[in-house]
């Protein structure tokens, strides 16, 4: 119970006050997409396992804001057990594997082709076990003259859980890999300029503790 006061007490950070029609749009956005769950805190105090981590805002240069969740003031961050496989993280090293890819490929299928795709609220597209749900609540920034202090509770990965970033790329790399394996190869009769893999195949290096990682 101390802990739920001064975590409740804690309210927001002042990036979310200060943008506080932007935050709560953004929730509702959310909601409508099936992210997040909202409840007032009378209906949740009780709530085993709810955690309640303060929202902020990240001001972004021609783009708009970007929510976070500040889990490191709340301790969640430092009670998770870090289980997703970090190998699976591939922050900067993309440009090798594109090169790899390209040096690798079969030159009889003609040039090939590169392609960016940004997908948005990148995150929210892992799923959260529901017995941790609680765990991820967060304070909303309250809403001028409205006395109810409402919770958000996210059902997908969160930015600023430790968690996420490795989770994230985990599932994208598993992706890419089950789409490898079971795309259909072609003979080596049949004359074609299409690429046929649909995600870039394995390609080893070294990593920083002497583990060959790939895709």
């Amino acid at each position: 119970p101390e802990r739920i006061l001064r975590q409740i007490s804690k309210g927001v950070h002042p990036s979310a006050r200060l943008r506080s029609d932007f935050f709560r749009t953004e929730v509702l956005d959310q909601m409508h997409k099936g992210h997040l769950l909202v409840l007032p805190l009378n209906a949740v105090r009780n709530l085993p396992q709810l955690w309640l981590s303060p929202a902020a805002c990240i001001p972004q240069e021609d783009r708009r804001d970007r929510p976070i969740y500040d889990y490191t003031y709340s301790g969640l961050n430092a009670a998770v057990r870090p289980t997703a496989p970090h190998e699976a993280m591939q922050f900067g090293h993309a440009l090798p594997r594109l090169l790899c890819r390209i040096a690798t490929a079969n030159p009889r299928l003609g040039r090939g082709f590169m392609s960016k795709t940004d997908l948005s609220d990148a995150y929210m597209r892992v799923w959260v076990r529901i017995k941790d749900v609680p765990k991820l609540a967060f304070n909303i920034p309250p809403a001028p003259g409205d006395p109810n202090v409402l919770i958000g509770f996210h059902l997908s990965c969160p930015m600023g859980y430790l968690e996420s970033a490795p989770l994230f790329c985990s599932t994208t790399e598993t992706i890419a890999d089950f789409a490898n394996n079971d795309a259909p190869r072609p003979s080596s009769t049949q004359r074609t300029r299409q690429h046929h893999t649909v995600a870039p195949r394995p390609c080893r290096n070294r990593g920083p503790h002497g583990s060959a990682r790939g895709t």
